[in-house]
């Protein structure tokens, strides 16, 4: 996926939190977590994501749904993508149009 959404730079650092700090202190534009059966949990996004959104961020699916909590199942899975918000959607276009052709079948 960095090599089909061409990116200049990655950054590596720990948690969720520890991501979306990154991109609030503008050391980063985006994170993309692609996840299955170990996706993050409810309480590993929820305040994370409250931030971001607070601060003025954007933070869905690839789609451009929202994360959606207490639904029965805590896990957030699929493709999720937190971003500063002023290009999130050409960010989740242009990961959506990569996972078509990376894997077709991956639920975004």
């Amino acid at each position: 996926l960095i090599g089909k959404l061409v990116i200049d730079a990655e950054k590596s650092v720990g948690s969720v939190g520890c991501k979306i700090a990154s991109i609030m202190r503008g050391e980063a534009d985006f994170y993309i977590s692609l996840s299955g059966e170990t996706a993050p949990k409810d309480w590993d996004m929820a305040a994370p994501e409250a931030l971001l959104r607070a601060a003025g961020g954007t933070f869905t699916h690839a789609n451009g749904q929202s994360l959606s909590y207490k639904t029965g199942d805590f896990r957030q899975m699929g493709c999720l993508i937190a971003s500063h918000g002023l290009s999130h959607s050409v960010i989740c276009q242009k990961t959506m149009n990569a996972m078509k052709f990376i894997d077709p079948d991956y639920r975004v």
